[in-house]
């Protein structure tokens, strides 16, 4: 009889439990009629399993909740301007998750909340105007506590409750206390209140909004020299950052941001390394900072750096020791910025570089140690910019090459060094640039080549060297071009789509390359609105009808010694009597001479005379009718 008594009283006590653990997924309160139909709907269920949202203007009480002992997820209550007390969750033991308290403009403290102990998670406390105390929250266990975040509660000043306190003296996460009223301001003026000194706060975080804070900073935090987690630096009244000096390693993010009187970042100059990968250093919206002395002994950035917005900036001084950005590099929309002086050190960028929209920018000088940029590479809207000059190091892109929209570019001389990008070759938008040249050592591409709306592009022959590109092959609205000369030796088969396309003088299409691919295309072909012999697809294909005769002159072509000193000799072979015209082009594509002879069929010379002509690389063409053949050629010092 007692082995009975006691199963039944086993199955009593399973059945109990099983019907008390309930809600799995979470459950969501929008109305007070909800709350009020909780023990009805959920007959027994006091440990819901999942989360609990309760937000909404209608509920103006949580009694219905009083059942509830312990929720296994998060718990959110947002957005209930009418609810002006927690007592309805009075027997509330533990959360499994976050809790998350925000945009609630009525209860004044969390009375009813006496029974909480445990909170497995983050506590975030935000945007609730009514808040004046954090009563209620006394018997958390801070050890529970994964993250604290209490900010923007404007009438929030009594920060001290008891786990509040102990988890400042002995965090285990990241700590945001700011944006409150006097009192509860800042983690040192909780502190205060509860009579206890903060040391660093090992997860950080830290936010500065005015001089005061800054100015006070070593006697709040006594020993901290180095600052994780987040750091923020952002006041109308900050001048200086002399109260930092202090601080030796900034190792999470740092935000320097709209501070309208800050004229430097002095006081940083102990600081020898700022964040982590997946971090970002930001200078941004200050409006008198000059340039960035302060920073002289940053040897590297961890993550990310962007500077952007600073009206006033003019360089990059202060940055001299830096020489690896570990993330991305952004330098953008600085209206005063005329030199990047102070990156003379950087070699690389480990993510995508982005120059863009500073104006007054009309060289890259002190990117002249640059080698390597594992990311995208874009130059864009940079209206001052003449030429790449100063990128004379660069041997590496690991992204795409995009150069866009600089209304003074005239040049790509500096991109010598270059021989292959492992993404796309993007050229557009650039009104003065006439060639290519810089990229004449190019000989793959691994995504598209795009070269776009260049109204003063005259030719293509820098891409002389380029063999094979990853994608599609696009030459559209370049209104000067002729000719696409320079892509013949580009495999057909490399080539996905091809779009040639309102360039309004563009006439010689029939280069190999092309050729081979309309023989036998891999993807779309788009070609219309050229100039004749080039106007659509069917004209191309029929220029590129080659005669025989057309590939025994071009086998027959010779130029010789190949380098030459003086003078070089061209030979070739004719099949015909024709009127025959040699034009010979320097490096950056300029015309320098022209030969034009009538001359009988059979073997011919030409011998071009170079004296006075400076020593490198030359280009000619020798035009037959409507044949073009190509050869270089270089010249050497006297």
């Amino acid at each position: 009889m007692k082995k009975y008594s006691l199963l039944f009283a086993l199955i009593i006590i399973v059945h109990a439990t099983i019907f008390s653990q309930c809600i799995p997924y979470g459950i969501t309160f929008d109305t007070q009629e909800e709350i009020n139909n909780f023990q009805t709907n959920y007959p027994g269920c006091t440990e819901i399993e999942g989360y609990v949202f309760i937000h909404g203007n209608e509920i103006i009480n949580l009694n219905g909740l009083s059942v509830v002992t312990s929720i296994g997820g998060k718990l959110e209550i947002n957005n209930c301007d009418s609810l002006f007390s927690l007592t309805g969750l009075s027997n509330l033991d533990s959360v499994g998750g976050s809790f998350e308290i925000r945009f609630n403009d009525s209860f004044i403290d969390f009375s009813g909340l006496e029974s909480l102990t445990y909170v497995e998670g983050a506590i975030i406390i935000q945007n609730n105007s009514t808040l004046t105390s954090l009563t209620g929250l006394d018997n958390i266990d801070a050890g529970s506590i994964r993250s604290l975040s209490i900010f923007k509660n404007s009438s929030l000043s009594n920060c001290d409750a008891k786990s509040v306190g102990d988890y400042l003296s002995n965090p285990t996460g990241a700590i945001g206390i700011y944006d409150n009223a006097t009192g509860c301001n800042n983690p040192p003026e909780v502190a205060e209140a509860g009579g206890f000194v903060l040391s660093c706060l090992p997860y950080g975080n830290f936010y500065f909004f005015t001089q005061d804070e800054i100015d006070s900073f070593q006697s709040d935090y006594q020993d901290c020299t180095e600052l994780n987690g987040f750091v923020k630096i952002k006041g109308n009244d900050i001048t200086n950052l002399t109260g930092l000096s202090a601080v030796t390693v900034i190792g999470g993010y740092l935000y320097i941001q709209n501070n309208p009187l800050l004229t430097s970042l002095s006081g940083l100059e102990n600081v020898s390394s700022i964040g982590s990968p997946g971090d970002l250093f930001w200078i941004r919206g200050n409006d008198t900072l000059i340039d960035l002395t302060g920073l002289q002994n940053v040897t590297s950035i961890g993550g990310d750096l962007w500077i952007d917005d600073n009206n006033s900036l003019t360089t990059l001084a202060g940055l001299d020791k830096l020489n690896a950005v570990h993330g991305e590099l952004k330098i953008v929309g600085n209206d005063t910025l005329s030199s990047l002086t102070g990156l003379d050190s950087l070699k690389l960028v480990s993510g995508r570089f982005s120059l863009l929209d500073n104006h007054p920018l009309s060289s890259l000088i002190g990117l002249n140690n640059l080698d390597s940029v594992n990311g995208d590479f874009m130059i864009s809207d940079n209206d001052f910019l003449t030429d790449l000059m100063d990128l004379e190091s660069l041997v590496y892109t690991g992204g795409s090459l995009s150069i866009c929209c600089s209304h003074s570019l005239s040049s790509l001389s500096g991109l010598e060094k270059l021989t292959h990008i492992v993404g796309s070759l993007e050229i557009f938008g650039d009104p003065l640039l006439s060639n290519l040249m810089g990229l004449n050592n190019i000989t793959s591409v691994g995504g598209r080549l795009f070269v776009y709306h260049n109204i003063g592009l005259s030719n293509l022959i820098a891409l002389d060297n380029l063999t094979s590109i990853g994608g599609d092959l696009e030459i559209e609205h370049n209104n000067v071009l002729t000719s696409l000369t320079g892509l013949d030796n580009i495999d057909a088969e490399s080539i996905i789509n091809l779009s040639i396309y309102d360039n309004a003088n563009l006439s010689t299409c029939h280069v190999q390359s092309i050729c081979d691919y309309l023989s036998t295309p891999n993807g779309t072909v788009e070609i219309y609105d050229n100039k004749t012999e080039c106007y659509n697809q069917e004209q191309v294909e029929a220029a590129c009808t080659v005669s025989v005769e057309e590939q025994k002159f071009s086998e027959q072509l010779s130029s010789y010694p190949n380098p030459f000193k003086t003078s070089i000799t061209i030979g070739y072979e004719l099949q015909q009597p024709s009127t025959v015209q040699i034009s010979i082009y320097d490096q950056l594509g300029a015309l320098v001479d022209v030969i034009q002879e009538t001359q009988t069929p059979g073997k011919q010379q030409v011998v071009w005379n170079a004296n006075g002509q400076s020593s490198g690389m030359y280009y000619f063409t020798i035009q037959i009718g409507d044949e073009t053949i190509r050869g270089k050629m270089v010249k050497m010092g006297n």
